[in-house]
Parts: C-alpha cells; structure tokens; sequence
C-alpha cells in the first residue's frame, strides 16, 4: 500500500503530459456512380460492359462506379414482397366475392348490398384497373341484381344506375342469359338502349400531383384531361409514383371538376416505395416522376448518381441523373463513349456540371448556363462595353437613316455578330 499511493501519482502524471494521437483527416468519399439500363433489350449488354476492366478504365478518378447488381436484387426482393401483398388482398377479395354469391343464391339481399358497399369502399383501387375490371363488372352487375331483388322504395332506379355503371365499364359485354336468365338480360338491355341515346358531356378530370396516371371506367383519361362521360355513375381512379393510389364513383353531370388528391406513401424508404410502384409493369424511365424515384432509390442507398443507357436506332444513348437534374443526351455509336459522355457531366461533388472536355456529342452541349454563370455574364465590363459600342453605332446609323429613307420600321431589330 505504501507504494502504491506514489506509482499511481507517477501515472497520472505521465497521463496528463502525454500528448494526444494525431487525428487523421478522412479521405474523401468520391461520389458513387450506378449503370442502369432504360430498356430491358440492353440489360445483359450492360452488365457485360460494367464487368469488363473497360468500363473501369473509362471512369474518372473522381468517380467510383458501383455495380447495380445488389441494388437490382433487393430491388427485385422488394418487388417481390410488394406483389404478395397486392396477392393477399386479391385472395381477401375473392373471399369477399364469394360470401356476395352466397349471399346471391340465399337471396338475402340486404346483406348482399352491405357486402358489395364494404368491397366497393375497400377494393375499388384495386379493382378499377384494366386487368381487374371484369371482376368489377361482375360486382357492379350483382350491386344491381341486388337491389332489383329487393325491391325497396328506389331499388329498380339503383338498380338501373348499377347496370349503367357495368355497360359503362365493358360497353359490349353482355349477362350471359344461361347464367341470369332472361329476366335479367331483357332488363340489362333496356339500360343498354336508354344508354344509347343519352349525350356525352366533356368531364374535366384532374389530380393532384398533376403527372398521376388516371383511368375513368378501366380506360387510361387522354391528355387533354377530359372524358366523354354519358349520365350516371362512373369510377375514376388514380396512381402516381410515391402516393397512395385513389379510387372512386363520380356521378354525371358533375356540378365541377373531378380532382382527386392522392395522399404521399406510407412508405418510408425509396426502395421499397419504388418497388411497390413498379412490381406489376417495371419502370417507365420515359417519365419524369419515375426517373426520380429511381433515382431517390438510389440514393437511399448511398448512390449519388444514375447513368441510364439505352439504344435508339443504331446508337447508344446515356444520361447521367442526380437528384431531379438530368443531363442531356449523349449519343454515340459505342456503348463505352456514350457512358463516358454521360459521367463527365458529374463532377467531383456529386452534381451535375458541364464538362471541360470536348468529348461530348453534340446533343449533349445544349446546357442553359447556370445562374452562377450568367452572373458571371452579366458583371463584365467587357461585354457592356462592346453593348455600348454597338448602340452608339446603331444610334447613328439610324440618325443617317432617317434623313434618306422615307419609310422606316417601327421597331428597333438589332442583329448580333455572325
């Protein structure tokens, strides 16, 4: 004990007089670049070149290519998952359509409707697609024969509003008469012929975001956002990447335009919102909002930028994407000069940047200055000189001009250099 007391003053000692480790500073994570094809023709072509010691030749030493195959993977995993989910909810669906029959041959009619009210209100997104609108046929037929059953105070109206919906949503099919019987078809084609003669009236149809993919009656809405809509009730329905999908019955005429506003995805990481977008069609790169998401996907997973390649003609085509920039389009004749095109416009921090170098195409020069730059344009003394040399010039020339002319312009056309 006696030795003790001084050894441990000795180490304190030597503690506080030790000098602390030299902190190394981080070496400088090179932004991280992702291959991607935008047509699946090209996909194996891809990822041949991004295997191959060319592809890592061809990359700026202050990018670092990254291989998309662990990206496509759990991509294609999360896909995978979302589509069992959409599979659970068909089976619960089909349930569901299963106690309506029953529900159809006991004649129970009011439990009937209650049943098709909760399919209506709790599948109609999932139903009021192309692929599922003959299972909506079927409910909206049987909504009908339901209240044509019942026989209530405004059942035979609802039941010829229902028949209308069902000729609305598949305008040449028919109830097979050896499964309804006669009564049912005779009914079915007096709505056909009272639909026949009622006008169609132009219905705005629109949402929020404005890019959402809509369908009125199973049938994608054109572009010009309207549809030709006879009297009675239709079912609308929108999708847009990142947002819940919306569906639901309008009434024609309507008193205003249809707006439906689609609430943003429950889900949280990009991946699994990007999967759940694109598991049942793939990616349609051609459009703005899925370009983002794959590209917010990315980034979730620490992948600053996307290259999309892809062949047009008899070239190949590469953009480089980074956040919600893209570049323009290089084009060339070969798969490597199109990629190194596109990677030279991401620069070393990760942002779209247009290159130095001349080896880009020529579709890929067309780039707008940045504000930065056009500041830079607008601050030199030089260029408001040569402005001010060319005014007086022209003042004089006019001075001159209007003493020999005797009809001039009433405008003031001023030609730059050549």
């Amino acid at each position: 004990m006696l030795l003790r007391a001084p050894s441990l003053a000795v180490a304190w000692c030597l503690a506080a007089h030790t000098p602390a480790p030299t902190e190394t500073a981080p070496t400088p994570t090179r932004p991280s670049v992702m291959l991607w094809p935008d047509q699946p023709a090209i996909a194996s072509e891809l990822a041949e070149f991004e295997a191959s010691a060319a592809a890592r030749a061809l990359v700026p030493s202050r990018l670092a290519l990254v291989s998309r195959a662990a990206f496509a993977a759990e991509l294609e995993g999360a896909r995978t998952a979302a589509a069992a989910a959409v599979a659970t909810q068909v089976a619960a669906m089909e349930r569901e359509l299963a106690a309506v029959r029953d529900a159809w041959l006991g004649q129970r009619w009011d439990v009937m409707i209650e049943q098709l009210d909760a399919l209506e209100r709790e599948r109609l997104p999932l139903l009021a697609i192309p692929a599922r609108c003959d299972t909506l046929w079927e409910i909206e037929l049987r909504r009908g024969l339901a209240h044509r059953g019942r026989k209530a105070v405004g059942d035979a109206d609802e039941a010829a509003r229902r028949f209308a919906l069902a000729l609305a949503l598949a305008p040449e099919r028919r109830p097979a008469r050896e499964l309804w019987g006669p009564e049912v078809v005779a009914e079915f084609l007096r709505v056909v012929e009272a639909q026949s003669v009622a006008v169609p009236l132009a219905t705005a149809i629109g949402s929020d975001p404005t890019h959402a993919s809509i369908h009125v009656d199973c049938q994608p809405l054109d572009a010009s956002g309207r549809a030709a809509l006879r009297p009675g009730l239709h079912v609308v329905h929108a999708a847009a990447v990142g947002h819940r999908t919306v569906a639901r019955l309008i009434e024609t005429p309507a008193s205003a335009p249809v707006a439906l506003s689609l609430p943003p995805s429950d889900e949280t990481d990009a991946l699994r919102r990007l999967a759940a977008d694109s598991f049942d069609g793939g990616l349609r790169l051609e459009r703005n909002d899925e370009r983002r998401a794959l590209v917010a996907a990315a980034a979730a997973r620490d992948i600053d930028a996307v290259v999309l390649v892809g062949r047009r003609d008899d070239a190949v085509v590469a953009r480089a994407l980074v956040g919600a920039g893209i570049s323009p389009t290089a084009r060339h004749g070969e798969l490597g000069e199109a990629v190194a095109a596109a990677l030279a416009w991401v620069d070393a921090d990760g942002h779209l940047t247009r290159p130095a170098s001349a080896d880009v195409s020529a579709s890929a020069q067309r780039v707008d200055a940045s504000p930065k730059q056009r500041r830079k344009v607008v601050h030199s003394w030089w260029l408001w000189t040569i402005v001010g040399t060319v005014a007086v010039g022209l003042g004089v020339g006019l001075g001159v001009g209007l003493g020999l002319r005797e009809r001039q312009p009433d405008h003031l056309v001023v030609y730059g250099p050549r």
